[in-house]
């Protein structure tokens, strides 16, 4: 179980060792241009990405270039977030097959691009999380830089092997999203527990922690069936 548990430990937090070259993936927007030059750019509600929204049909350049100031994110050269990252950011997470796992608001979307320190290859991920009222919370880390999802997939099944609690994979009804491997664990906090799973939703590569205050009350395979993807909502749910 701990050789599993660091295997996993490596792939959820491959985001976090970007290094300090350019990203360099097959993601491109779609006028086939590459991605601009920040490595990590993010917003803590859907607040905030409307107001990043708003702010680029902004046509007083004070006001954008004050709020440029403010935006959560770093860049690989030093430079300022510019306009075009924010367009980027923007049509990036527009296009993002979005799941509903939890019923509550999305309280982080983050995107990371670079190359990892260790293995010099591509990163390129999309980090949103969603709590709930009751203080559940779920993570989905879209690893987009993955190319060989199949390989990934089957590896990993290789390493877990009785460990995962998956033994066929589960799909949702219309196919698209597609759960291969769970493990559940105590919360290391000691408070719930920690149900992660590793998917393909709409063909990419998906690392996902679910954090419960009770496991037993998940049901995996009823939660995939009714699994659809959609857009991110335009605003907060209402509680």
């Amino acid at each position: 179980m701990r050789k599993m548990q660091i295997y996993i430990a490596i792939v959820c937090f491959l985001a976090l060792i970007a290094g300090a070259t350019s990203c360099n993936t097959n993601s491109q927007d779609e006028n086939n241009t590459e991605p601009p030059h920040y490595d990590r750019i993010e917003v803590h509600s859907l607040a905030e990405l409307n107001e990043m929204r708003s702010m680029i049909d902004c046509d007083d350049p004070d006001e954008l270039k004050e709020y440029l100031l403010r935006v959560h994110g770093d860049t690989l050269d030093g430079t300022p977030i510019s306009k075009e990252d924010l367009v980027y950011f923007v049509s990036r997470v527009d296009k993002l097959p979005y799941v509903n796992l939890l019923e509550g608001e999305i309280v982080w979307i983050h995107y990371l691009c670079g190359k990892s320190k260790d293995t010099g290859l591509p990163v390129d991920v999309i980090e949103l999380s969603i709590q709930a009222n009751n203080g559940d919370w779920v993570s989905i880390d879209y690893l987009f830089s993955e190319n060989d999802v199949e390989g990934r997939i089957n590896a990993m099944k290789a390493e877990a092997k009785h460990e995962n609690l998956i033994s066929t994979p589960l799909y949702s009804q219309d196919g698209k999203v597609v759960f291969h491997i769970e493990t559940r664990e105590e919360n290391p906090s000691g408070s719930g527990d920690i149900i992660r799973w590793f998917a393909e939703i709409d063909g990419i590569f998906t690392s996902i922690r679910y954090c419960t205050s009770n496991a037993n009350n998940v049901d995996t395979a009823a939660l995939v069936s009714d699994l659809k993807i959609s857009n991110i909502p335009s605003q907060a749910t209402s509680e």
